[in-house]
């Protein structure tokens, strides 16, 4: 049947988009797919590989995988219908592509915000991945307590996989092992077949048939510029110069599901299930593979069915379709402009913030020094504080005994300010009389000097044993002054005399409570003398004329010296008050010595924290600065990702505009066999595909999509 008898037998909107929607990937090799970057949610740590790889091998794969990622996505859904779950599964593969493990990652989709959630899954070591929600399990039905949120979950699963792949490879023709094509050199081929595992049972005009879910395959490897004279079947290779990116594309099943080879077309159109690259290689060395499968019915429309009165119509609205394909892919090369004249900022983003590390880790790093020389400073006061504390005690225990010798102090001098009073004004009283006692001047030294010794209140009953009492005190000052130098000389704090120990600091109280009296005295004795050696020279003078400018003399001493002893007196007063406020405020701070202790130990628990800290965070420099730099190289790796991807978007818009005016028309003419048949099975095929919703499982209800990833590790 050809298209001009296709008219006659095709009255269904339904079954042309049914054959467009399956065959569109047999024209891959005129055209280039464009393919939606979507990182399954929740799970980014499900496509982490098990082994242990090199630094230098971690980055290439990491760059491998991105690139990949962005060429290939997680993604190629296009339906109109309204998703509940969103199934990823991770296939984490060797070499070979065997599966080594598998983590399925789920999205329920809470659209009317409801508080629980039905789910079915035959999934192990359930994790949620993203939110604090719980879930009941019985079986495999699950129920989530979701409080209007969406779900991510993730876990493992031992089913058999729908799909699996078999990665073989050949060295000048000859299969070689994985291992063993390490490092070497030679024309290298590396097929990858894939195998349909699903059945389904059918009737197709009144026959059981067995169909397969149409899954569609799509694998990407990058070559480094070790690979020479590509050649690719089944796919297409991508280039910016310094490595390549090989697509590679299959519907394992298909044919034997629609019982169809690459004979019934014409023109080489085929439906593959394997993909090969051959290439000259030397030093063989490649980054990891990925491969993402699909279930190819999510190509189809809605697949609402609907007669119409021609032909003309339906193609019209296939037209349609494929004009805003058109324009779309447009619109995607211009965005890919867009985003390669961005990433030129970006890449000088990243090369300050390159710049600003740089002088972080060296902040950080006179951070670790500073704190080292900060807690070598605490250490030495921590050892310094119990000397502190003791020196304190004693400065206590001195103050006191000072303060006690101050207010001895305070008192003498208070009474010689009285005594001086008195004498003034016994002056000037004498001064009155003068003229009547010339004869009785030798009385009245004695009465003078007697008085002087009442007022001042000290038992002695002449100025010569006031003398002889300063002589005493004088040698006692003597002997002690002697005494303390030798024991601060000797470097010691203490001095024994006649069996008892004593204080040096006490000794120097004693010294200033002689130093005080022997002052006293000496004033005392002074003023004595001074009123002895007056009265002697106004007996000498009573005769003279100058006996009145002598007695005003007089007056005058008498009143300095009143006035030097109500300074004295003063002064006394004052430091004895300074010596109380100093006793108390030793005390004070005696009493805080232990907060200090205390303090000291906590801050230099600090300190060593802080040290230990900062240690560690300069440690990390080395690492940070690393990691900026894989940040750097892997922008140029996204830039030179992009550029491949800008081609790939302008490609893609080309060959849209071939699809449009060749494709459809081609396969449709190409076909030499009864078109009747096809369609019936295309149908049965994209009914199995529409059915085939989740890999774990899914509850009665709710709408899937599934797709798998596969990661093999690298060479």
């Amino acid at each position: 049947m050809k298209y001009s008898e296709l008219k006659k037998k095709m009255k269904s909107r339904f079954y042309i988009r049914m054959i467009a929607g399956v065959l569109v990937f047999t024209l891959i090799g005129t055209g280039t797919f464009a393919y939606e970057v979507s990182a399954a949610k929740g799970g980014g740590n499900a496509q982490e590989s098990d082994t242990q790889e090199s630094s230098e091998q971690q980055d290439g794969t990491k760059e491998a995988e991105s690139v990949l990622s962005d060429v290939l996505g997680e993604g190629l859904t296009v339906t109109e219908k309204e998703i509940g779950k969103e199934e990823t599964v991770y296939v984490i593969a060797g070499n070979t592509g065997e599966a080594e493990k598998v983590i399925v990652s789920e999205h329920l989709i809470n659209s009317e915000k409801e508080k629980v959630l039905l789910d079915q899954s035959e999934l192990t070591e359930i994790e949620n991945v993203k939110g604090d929600e719980t879930f009941a399990q019985n079986g495999d039905r699950l129920t989530w307590q979701a409080d209007g949120n969406d779900i991510y979950y993730q876990g493992n699963c031992e089913k058999e996989l729908p799909v699996t792949q078999k990665i073989t490879y050949y060295l000048d023709g000859k299969e070689i092992a994985p291992e063993e094509l390490a490092g070497k050199s030679g024309t290298v081929k590396i097929r990858f077949d894939y195998t349909n595992h699903t059945e389904e049972k059918v009737r197709i005009n009144g026959k059981e048939e067995t169909i397969h879910v149409p899954f569609v395959a799509v694998s990407g490897l990058v070559l480094s510029d070790q690979f020479r004279n590509i050649q690719v079947e089944n796919g297409r290779t991508m280039t910016d110069g310094s490595k390549t990116i090989v697509v590679g594309y299959a519907l394992p099943g298909l044919k034997e599901s629609l019982q169809i080879d690459g004979k019934d077309f014409d023109g080489g159109i085929t439906i593959p299930d394997c993909f090969e690259v051959t290439a000259e290689v030397t030093d063989f060395s490649m980054d990891m593979t990925m491969t993402v499968v699909m279930n190819a019915a999510g190509l189809s429309v809605d697949g609402e069915s609907g007669d119409l009165s021609s032909l003309d119509e339906m193609l019209d609205t296939l037209t349609d379709a494929v004009d805003q394909l058109g324009d779309g892919s447009s619109e995607l090369a211009d965005g890919m402009d867009t985003l390669q004249g961005k990433l030129g900022e970006f890449s000088n983003g990243v090369n300050s913030l390159q710049s600003g590390l740089d002088a972080y880790t060296k902040g950080a790093s006179q951070l670790a020094d500073g704190a080292g020389q900060l807690k070598g400073g605490i250490d030495t006061l921590a050892g310094n504080v119990p000397a502190l504390v003791d020196g304190v005690a004693q400065l206590k225990a001195g103050s006191a005994n000072a303060a006690g010798g101050a207010n001895a102090l305070r008192d003498g001098a208070g009474s010689l300010k009285e005594g001086s009073a008195q004498l003034k004004a016994g002056v000037d009283q004498m001064a009155a009389m003068v003229s009547g006692m010339g004869s009785q001047i030798e009385g009245s030294k004695a009465v003078f000097q007697q008085a002087v010794l009442q007022d001042a209140k000290v038992p002695y009953t002449s100025i010569d044993e006031v003398g002889a009492k300063i002589a005493e005190l004088q040698g006692q000052r003597e002997y002690l002054s002697n005494v303390i130098i030798q024991a601060l000389s000797a470097g010691s704090t203490t001095i024994t005399q006649d069996g008892n120990t004593q204080n040096v600091a006490d000794l120097v109280v004693q010294l200033g409570q002689i130093d005080a009296g022997l002052e006293s005295l000496q004033q005392l004795y002074g003023t004595m003398r001074g009123g002895d050696l007056a009265l002697t020279q106004v007996q000498s003078s009573l005769a003279g004329a100058d006996t009145q400018a002598q007695l005003a003399q007089l007056q005058s001493g008498a009143a300095q010296v009143a006035d030097g002893a109500a300074a004295l007196s003063d002064g006394a007063v004052a430091l004895a008050d300074g010596l109380a406020a100093l006793d108390a405020g030793l005390g004070a701070l005696n009493e805080k010595t232990g907060a200090l202790t205390t303090g000291v130990a906590q801050l230099t628990d600090g300190a060593n924290q802080l040290a230990g800290g900062s240690a560690e965070l300069a440690s990390k420099n080395g690492a940070l600065m690393d990691g900026v730099s894989q940040l750097a190289g892997g922008t140029t790796a996204i830039m030179d990702g992009v550029g491949a991807l800008d081609d790939g978007a302008h490609a893609l818009a080309d060959g849209i505009v071939t699809f449009n005016e060749e494709g459809i028309q081609k396969v449709l003419d190409s076909y030499n066999g009864d078109l009747e048949p096809l369609t019936e099975r295309i149908k049965a095929v994209l009914d199995a595909g529409e059915a085939y919703q989740s890999y774990a499982g899914i509850a009665d209800g709710v709408s899937g999509s599934v797709r798998f990833v596969y990661r093999t590790e690298a060479i």
